[in-house]
């Protein structure tokens, strides 16, 4: 049912997710020209090379990782289905991961800049964290639906 704490799991990984697409992941700085990365693409003031530029590798799985855990909830009917789709989102989230990683490093190499990370570059973390607890809630009911099913 979609009032299961599962829902309530997979909806807060969904937020999460979605909080990256808009919000700076990483700040590259070189002297007076700064470049912000975000989930959307870049965020660009001093370096007009690259308005407009999408990085679809960080955009594709940005966005597979906010759809799937909304996905998730209204496949309530199918438990293992479900459970297959937050593994999935699970893996999706960490291919973010990596391809922030890779994006990171290429921009930084490109540039010859520093970066730092801001704090919304951890919200994929936590998603994955409620994708899990959100999983082991779906066992739990799918436990407790074949129980039912044993006593009868």
């Amino acid at each position: 049912m979609i009032q299961r704490i599962q829902s309530i799991y997979l909806l807060l990984a969904g937020i999460f997710s979605a909080i990256t697409v808009f919000t700076p992941l990483v700040q590259f700085d070189k002297g007076d020209k700064w470049i912000t990365l975000m989930g959307a693409g870049y965020d660009t003031v001093m370096l007009p090379e690259f308005a407009g530029v999408v990085p679809y590798g960080l955009w594709i799985f940005t966005l597979l990782s906010v759809l799937l855990p909304f996905i998730a909830i209204f496949g309530y009917k199918h438990r293992k289905k479900q459970m297959r789709t937050a593994s999935f989102a699970i893996v999706t989230n960490l291919l973010w991961y990596g391809a922030l990683a890779a994006y990171t490093l290429a921009m930084q190499e490109r540039m010859g800049a520093t970066l730092g990370f801001e704090v919304t570059a951890l919200f994929p973390l936590l998603a994955i964290v409620a994708l899990i607890m959100g999983r082991r809630a779906i066992q739990r009911d799918e436990d407790l639906v074949r129980a039912a099913d044993r006593i009868r």
